[in-house]
């Protein structure tokens, strides 16, 4: 594909996220708290099939293709149950009403999962340095969109997100049918050469940061918004002054993505946010007075950064093998909405279902998130100070330079060079499999294959072939 079409559909792609992400904020804002039967069985079901999206994925390969063909079918089922309420008439029993209402929200839910596992494949298959632009900018946008619902009558909302949703679920498939080559096999799922190790969720504190902050700033940002609806507050969440500032931090993010030449990590992420939420939470509407929003300004803003950027480092992180983002953004928004379903609800039970006050609940939550904050951040800085080089690191470059010459001689295949390279440098199967985002049985798998290529039998029997070749051609 020749430059200026493969840049006009990356632009595609960043646009039809915008719309779609935008159809998702109608329903969020402080309005639309109560307990909406279509709109929470939506939220649980998409939760859900992230989840088993990412279960499936894990030990195969997901066809994108027929997974949008999933998502379309979802599409018109959910449209159908729409039509459905428009056009029967307004007498109907509650029995009705509310079987209509869990019928349209379970199909709308397999439709938003597919749709933003697909969207999520699609920047997969971008450069990391041009969807480290693109998808604030998306961000940015969608807010954008959402701002310009403002103008319209309340009775129009609802056609216009099923516009937007039908028109940037056309568009991307489109951008698919450009972005990705064709599946190499026509079913559903095809068996996985690797299964995908848990080890970056349960066990390595390399995800730490990732996969806390997933739980940790949505949680907080529902049960904020939630204490505040159950109080008659508004909590400045989704006023337009904050809409507004949330729109130019992410269009300078986007500018200045060009300047970070390695990125942002997930540790720095968190270490930027951690602060932010809890100086939001220390502005509390109810400490102060009902009609400062100070703290919903502040956490809506960290809340943006913090959700783009999650991206970003998820889209990096799987840019190079795409087959599995559907695994990792399948685990990660599903525990994204889960803690920020969790949130609300969590709010909404001590509201109704205790004796505490608005302002006891608030005490407690700013208590707990003040506490959380200074715990993790000492819990970053010791593992960052851990994780840093020595004073004195041994020049890799002759080792380097032996063992490719050795790979090619033995005939090492991409992925047994990765693993015997990092094996005879002293790394351990754990550490390789982390780092390769692989089973440790895969590593082993590996070695094994490279051992008899090679003919060597320990780890000391690669060191001494190797340091052999590096004493020749430096005797040479």
């Amino acid at each position: 594909m020749n430059s200026p079409k493969r840049f006009a559909m990356e632009a595609l792609v960043a646009v039809l996220f915008a719309c779609f992400l935008s159809t998702s904020l109608f329903v969020r804002q402080d309005g639309a708290s109560g307990l909406v039967l279509a709109h929470y069985t939506s939220r649980i079901v998409e939760i859900a099939a992230c989840f088993l999206i990412a279960f499936v994925a894990r030990g195969s390969r997901i066809n994108p293709f027929r997974l949008y063909q999933a998502g379309a079918g979802a599409f018109a089922a959910y449209l159908a149950f729409e039509g459905c309420k428009v056009l029967l008439p307004p007498g109907l029993f509650n029995g009705q009403a509310v079987l209509l209402d869990a019928c349209s929200g379970f199909f709308n839910g397999i439709l938003i999962a597919c749709m933003v596992l697909l969207f999520a494949r699609a920047f997969c298959s971008l450069p990391a340095r041009h969807a480290l632009v693109l998808i604030p900018l998306s961000w940015a946008c969608s807010h954008l969109v959402f701002l310009g619902s403002y103008l319209l009558p309340p009775a129009h909302v609802h056609a216009v997100e099923t516009l937007l949703l039908l028109a940037s679920g056309a568009g991307l498939r489109l951008a698919l049918g450009h972005l990705i080559p064709d599946a190499a096999f026509e079913g559903i799922v095809a068996p996985r050469r690797e299964t995908l190790a848990m080890v970056p969720l349960l066990k390595s504190n390399r995800y730490f940061s990732l996969y806390f902050g997933m739980l940790v700033f949505p949680f907080f940002y529902g049960l904020m918004a939630q204490i505040c609806a159950d109080a008659n507050i508004s909590s400045g969440l989704f006023d337009v002054s904050t809409e507004i500032v949330g729109i130019v931090i992410l269009v300078l993010l986007a500018m200045s993505a060009p300047l970070q030449k390695s990125g942002l990590d997930a540790e720095g992420i968190f270490v930027i946010v951690l602060p932010v939420f809890a100086t939001a939470l220390l502005f509390f509407p109810l400490f102060w007075d009902r009609e400062v929003f100070v703290s919903g300004f502040i956490m809506k803003c960290g809340f943006l950064v913090y959700t783009s950027l999650m991206w970003i480092h998820l889209q990096r992180l799987t840019s190079k093998a795409p087959d599995k983002c559907f695994f990792f953004f399948g685990i990660a928004l599903g525990l994204y909405h889960l803690a920020l379903m969790a949130g609300r609800f969590f709010a909404y039970a001590l509201n109704a279902y205790t004796v505490l006050s608005d302002q006891t609940i608030a005490v407690a939550a700013l208590f707990a998130i003040w506490l959380l904050s200074m715990a993790a951040l000492v819990m970053l800085f010791a593992h960052r100070r851990r994780r840093e080089p020595s004073a004195a690191p041994t020049p890799a470059t002759s080792f380097d330079a032996a063992f490719a010459r050795f790979a090619d001689e033995q005939g090492l295949s991409e992925r047994e060079r990765l693993v015997t390279r990092e094996f005879a440098r002293g790394r351990t199967v754990a550490h390789i499999a982390d780092e390769l985002v692989v089973s440790q049985e895969t590593v082993k798998t590996h070695l094994k294959r490279a051992y008899a290529k090679t003919g060597c039998h320990s780890r000391q029997d690669l060191i001494d072939r190797i340091d052999a070749i590096a004493g020749e051609k430096a005797a040479g």
